[in-house]
């Protein structure tokens, strides 16, 4: 763990951590090198070191290895919170990279994917049903109102006035 603690904060030496956590049979393993990293994390007195080690944890986060839902979810939440609320861009990039990374390859809907259809509401299973519901929709024409769709096709040469076609 001494070398996982060291290393941790070097970008160079990310994937071959994040590759050996997704490697482990066992999710105690895994928490506890996600315990030194955090570790390392909190001992870390500049921010691209603090940042590294936190896209390691995202990494983590969102790789398959085996981990206890407890930490999955606090992993999942520190990456969302840079994700939504880092004050540095290229940190909030790299978490948002690794957390797409898997999206949509689990047998079930992951936490990102929650997040995403909660924030995404045009995601393409909305499409269809829109269109489903334009096309049966059916213009009327109130006598208040006169459709501002017909004064534009008369201007076009279009529609004579008063007959709409809707």
């Amino acid at each position: 763990m001494e070398f996982v603690r060291v290393r941790s904060g070097d970008p160079l030496w990310r994937n071959v951590i994040s590759n050996l956590v997704s490697l482990l049979a066992r999710p105690t393993e895994v928490e506890s090198v996600v315990a030194a990293i955090e570790t390392a994390r909190a001992d870390e007195a500049s921010r691209e070191g603090a940042i590294s080690h936190d896209v390691l944890l995202a990494d983590i986060a969102f790789n398959s290895s085996r981990k206890q839902p407890a930490t999955v979810q606090r992993l999942v939440d520190r990456a969302f919170d840079i994700i939504e609320l880092g004050d540095w861009m290229l940190a909030r990039r790299e978490v948002l990279k690794a957390a797409l990374t898997n999206v949509g390859e689990a047998a079930s809907p992951t936490p990102v994917d929650d997040r995403l259809s909660s924030r995404a509401p045009r995601r393409e299973k909305y499409l269809s049903y829109l269109f489903e519901t334009l096309g049966r929709w059916k213009c009327t024409r109130r006598s208040n109102s006169r459709p501002r769709s017909g004064g534009i096709m008369r201007l076009r040469g279009g529609v004579k006035p008063g007959h709409f076609r809707g």
